[in-house]
């Protein structure tokens, strides 16, 4: 999901999931920038652990064992210097196995800005999915580098070797320009919420077994029951025509947007994520035009709520409205009343010489609020497993409450 910003932090104009624009920066460094600043593998390693433990106290999460946390990787950002392109550290994300089988992954800021735990999930670790990756790279007349990037959220990719990224959840490939400094890569926060951003020492202390995980026991949570969990299935979808038959008139990539807020209003319509095909892909194509989607699967940020109020072919009517403030407030209140929600997350990378900066559109399901923690519960529009990120995992975000009249 792309978004068009007018400046950083300021109101998003766009969002969507394919093309940015800009010119490919062409004088490229092959160094990797390094640091004491950023957090060790072992350290990584020792945190992902103690949140395992933690985390495994959630019915859900019971098969997860601090022992089986493997396979390490390190994700980057991509970043513009003086005269080249570096590659600073940006997160740790870890398998999580039991028996030999992929049970989940978690994801560690390498950075220490924000809540150690950035994301995680029950479904496979996104570098796992390299050989699928590798397809996608031959498809599109490129290879791939062995180096791994991490967009923010719920956003895993590897870089081709045209400086492009491919989604390592979504098989798409995107052009991925730099940012213009290595603090467009941190995440933000709502400065009118306490405890989203915090310090490394006001997080945890860096000695060994002494690394503090959240207190899962002491938090509180809630989540929505029944919410269809999906992506596009027909390579293209329905005509604009029919709306349940033939191919779109956009490319195959409906957007994550229109897919977002499909889930949401699949909810109320009772449209269940094994019903008719037909169903789910004319109710994400309207969206689709509804919300004046483009054929890259890019979705004007005003057109979101616009396009959830104009929908107008299911059993009920329903409201949109975008909310920048408040993030943790929103999610709560929307979940209380069952009331699934959009959580619109920009992620970088920002470049000063593109209006477009990456980004994904999810639909919220739950959340989990604890003692300098809160984890948003989503569908990440993948038809993956849920995944939990992190609030202030982004540069920066949107809650799109959907209301049915």
């Amino acid at each position: 999901m792309d978004r068009k910003l007018i400046t950083r932090r300021k109101a998003i104009k766009g969002i969507g999931a394919a093309s940015i624009t800009g010119t490919l920066l062409s004088s490229v460094g092959t160094t990797s920038a390094q640091s004491d600043e950023y957090v060790p593998r072992q350290t990584a390693r020792q945190i992902a652990k103690n949140a395992v433990k933690q985390i495994s106290k959630d019915s859900e999460f019971d098969d997860w064992q601090p022992e089986e946390v493997r396979a390490p990787q390190l994700y980057y950002g991509k970043v513009q210097s003086e005269n080249s392109i570096e590659y600073v550290p940006r997160a740790w994300v870890f398998a999580i196995e039991n028996r030999g089988d992929d049970v989940g992954y978690i994801t560690i800021d390498a950075d220490q800005l924000v809540t150690p735990v950035l994301a995680f999930g029950r479904s496979k670790a996104p570098h796992k999915r390299v050989d699928r990756a590798s397809q996608v790279a031959k498809a599109n007349g490129v290879s791939i580098h062995d180096r791994f990037l991490y967009q923010g959220g719920v956003q895993f990719g590897i870089e081709t070797t045209d400086r492009r990224m491919i989604d390592l959840r979504g098989d798409g490939i995107l052009p991925l320009p730099a940012v213009s400094n290595a603090d467009n890569l941190k995440p933000t926060h709502d400065p009118t919420e306490q405890g989203n951003k915090q310090t490394k020492e006001d997080q945890f202390t860096l000695q060994g077994d002494d690394l503090n995980a959240p207190d899962w026991e002491g938090g509180t949570d809630d989540s929505i029951s029944n919410v269809p969990n999906w992506k596009s299935y027909d390579d293209g979808g329905a005509s604009t025509t029919s709306y349940g038959s033939g191919d779109d008139t956009w490319d195959e990539w409906d957007g994550c947007s229109p897919i977002a807020g499909s889930m949401a209003i699949g909810y109320h319509e009772g449209i269940d994520e094994w019903d008719d095909a037909d169903e789910r892909e004319a109710l994400i194509d309207r969206l689709h035009d509804d919300m004046g989607t483009d054929s890259d699967g890019i979705s004007d940020f005003n057109d979101i709520d616009n396009g959830i109020s104009n929908y107008a072919e299911g059993t009920y009517s329903y409201n949109g409205n975008n909310n920048h403030w408040l993030i943790k407030g929103n999610i709560e209140d929307a979940v209380a009343n069952n009331n699934p929600p959009m959580l619109n997350m920009t992620n970088g990378p920002y470049s000063k010489d593109s209006e477009w900066i990456n980004g994904h559109s999810v639909t919220v399901v739950g959340y989990r609020n604890g003692s300098g923690y809160f984890y948003h519960k989503v569908h990440n529009g993948y038809n993956t497993a849920p995944d939990r990120v992190s609030n202030g995992n982004w540069t920066d975000a949107f809650v799109t409450r959907i209301t049915k009249q």
